[in-house]
């Protein structure tokens, strides 16, 4: 059955949509209503709430003109590319021999399903996602890079060179770049896994020659060694059983021990004066 003036109602919709959820239409974030040749109605946005969000909202602001509605949730380059680093990172990520992880559109899609507005938990993480879009684009324009060449570059590339020349590094991390090798190298390149404090420390200890701003990058990790020794001394403390409380002297009166130190007998040794 056809619905009445459906057209206007799903634009007046979409509009107060977009209010409810503050969408930017500077961002290109704006829900919009698009019919296809299969004359079928689509909201479409990017980013911003999750499809289940706004299906719900429709739905119980116009039950009638939304009946067999489609949603469709885009997700911009950075928000797209915030996935890949989230799951390149993530230690449930499965990884090849050169810890390079496996990395796919619908596994970033999965990740973002049920989070509404992904955005950057940090400064840094923002920074490394600028420039890893803007290494993907090429100077070619906003949005010009797709995702399989996204998934591609962050594959093959990793993602420390990118971190590396976006944001000053911690001192582990900067360890982590001049002694790491093998595995650990790789560990680093492409999941921003960093040496251990103790790793660093000792890499340095043994490097007859190690510059001065590696050693000021080691010394800064001294409290956490400290802290560290500290918490394992306390766990082999707790696993080691109390010593045995030393029995007590009793006296016996005239034996010419001090009477104050007398504790009671029982059990205990009796001092007596020799006869």
């Amino acid at each position: 059955m056809a619905v009445s003036n459906r057209s206007a109602r799903l634009r007046r919709l979409a509009r107060a949509l977009n209010e409810q959820y503050g969408l930017d239409y500077r961002q290109h974030q704006q829900i919009e209503p698009e019919y296809d040749d299969a004359r079928t109605w689509t909201y479409t946005w990017t980013d911003g709430p999750t499809v289940e969000q706004v299906k719900r909202a429709a739905r119980k602001a116009d039950p009638e003109a939304t009946d067999g509605l489609r949603y469709e949730r885009r997700l911009s380059q950075e928000t797209f590319v915030l996935g890949l680093v989230r799951h390149s990172g993530d230690r449930e990520t499965e990884t090849d021999g050169l810890e390079r992880p496996y990395l796919a559109e619908m596994a970033v899609e999965e990740l973002w399903r049920k989070v509404p507005s992904p955005k950057p938990r940090t400064e840094r993480e923002r920074l490394l996602v600028e420039a890893i879009v803007t290494e993907a684009n090429g100077g070619r324009g906003r949005g010009w890079a797709s995702r399989y060449e996204l998934c591609r570059l962050v594959q093959e590339r990793g993602l420390a060179p990118f971190l590396e020349r976006a944001v000053e590094l911690a001192p582990i991390e900067v360890l982590t770049v001049r002694y790491a090798s093998g595995r650990g190298s790789m560990a680093w390149r492409h999941r921003l896994k960093p040496l251990t404090a103790q790793e660093a420390f000792s890499a340095v200890q043994a490097d007859p020659e190690a510059p001065a701003d590696a050693v000021a990058a080691a010394l800064t990790l001294v409290p956490e060694l400290h802290a560290a020794l500290d918490a394992a001394a306390a766990a082999l403390r707790s696993r080691t059983p109390p010593a045995p409380p030393r029995p007590a002297l009793a006296v016996v009166p005239g034996s010419g021990v001090d009477d104050r130190l007398a504790v009671g007998a029982g059990d205990q040794e009796v001092v007596r004066d020799e006869p």
